[in-house]
């Protein structure tokens, strides 16, 4: 299996259009009419509030060109439900950044709850996926269109400055909002399972350290309220591992049908096999939150933006050490990206 990998989403300062690599498909400022064809991506990242998680919605090019958005573009994404038909739509501010992208993700968490909608769209620029910036603007319409269910279809479209249709995606079925606990007791561990979730979708629990690893398919059926995972049937030696919970909407497991993923962190860990009386009476069993109050900022002191003080104000989210949190959310929301080679 692959290395899960975590890292944090961070805000960098690059400078619209620097380094241009690739080309500049259906460029607002030319007047081009090339077609810009867009998909559902399959690197994605994790939203990780207090007691919930979503997947992010994250877009790409199909050929590898690039798209302006941001600033004076003039371009919008709407996102649209396809099983209900409600949208939101997010529009950059005029007077921000232009720049040329592959890569746009969409957070996908309670937009309700934000009072910025600064920092919800992020775009990955030409340098490489390790660079991505973080495009301010405002939503409209509907914007409680992630949590109206836990699994829903959406289509993303992308609008010229008329409101019409420039690119647009395929459904795909995305988990936003998945409220969550995990509990291992002895052999057994056990993550809650939304009612959502259809018993004929394939689950699979993941887990790795440094010398080992296993995937198992986790069986379920309508009605259950937990995922339970029979710890003993791992084939990996003894030890502590991290793990991931993937849910997929169907019965193959492609990651262009991956729903939701729900990760557990290195202070969230599974433990195989022998214990270490040292590690306390409680070591046996363990219990948690798929986030935690503690990743709540007391508040926003650290506005004045410095490097050398940006790892000592970033947020804790258990398992995860320090996370940027994004700016304008409430309840210690963080962005957890994956790294994937995949496009």
């Amino acid at each position: 299996m692959s290395r899960i990998q975590r890292r944090k989403l961070l805000k960098l300062s690059v400078a619209g259009g620097a380094g241009l690599v690739g080309t500049v498909v259906g460029a607002a400022s030319s007047g081009a009419a090339a077609t810009i064809d867009i998909k559902h991506s399959s690197m994605s990242a994790i939203v990780m509030g207090t007691g919930a998680a979503s997947e992010t919605i994250t877009v790409s090019t199909t050929g590898g060109g690039l798209f302006e958005f941001g600033g004076d573009a003039g371009r919008s994404l709407r996102i649209r439900n396809a099983a209900t038909g409600k949208t939101t739509t997010f529009k950059p501010d005029h007077d921000g950044e232009t720049y040329a992208t592959d890569h746009v993700t969409i957070f996908t968490g309670s937009l309700e709850e934000v009072p910025s909608m600064d920092g919800l769209v992020d775009v990955r620029t030409p340098e490489g996926s390790e660079s991505s910036v973080t495009v301010s603007g405002s939503y409209s319409g509907d914007t409680g269109i992630f949590t109206d269910r836990t699994f829903a279809p959406y289509v993303v479209e992308l609008l010229d400055g008329s409101g019409a249709v420039v690119a647009t995606t395929d459904e795909k079925v995305y988990g936003t909002n998945y409220e969550w606990e995990f509990d291992q007791d002895g052999a057994t561990a056990t993550i809650t399972r939304d009612e959502e979730v259809d018993e004929n979708w394939l689950v699979e629990f993941e887990i790795e350290n440094d010398l080992s690893g296993d995937t198992r398919a986790i069986s379920h059926e309508d009605g259950d309220d937990v995922f339970e995972i029979p710890l003993d049937e791992l084939h990996v030696e003894d030890g502590e591992y991290e793990w991931e919970l993937v849910i997929y909407n169907g019965p193959n497991s492609s990651n262009e049908d991956i729903a939701i993923r729900l990760p557990g962190g290195d202070e969230q860990l599974v433990t195989i096999g022998a214990v270490d009386e040292d590690t306390g009476d409680d070591s046996g069993t363990t219990e948690s939150t798929g986030g935690s109050d503690s990743s709540e900022s007391d508040d926003n002191s650290s506005g004045d933006e410095s490097d050398d003080d940006s790892a000592s104000s970033a947020d804790e989210v258990p398992g995860f050490g320090s996370v940027a949190t994004i700016a304008g959310l409430t309840g210690g929301y963080a962005l957890l990206r994956r790294s994937e080679n995949e496009t």
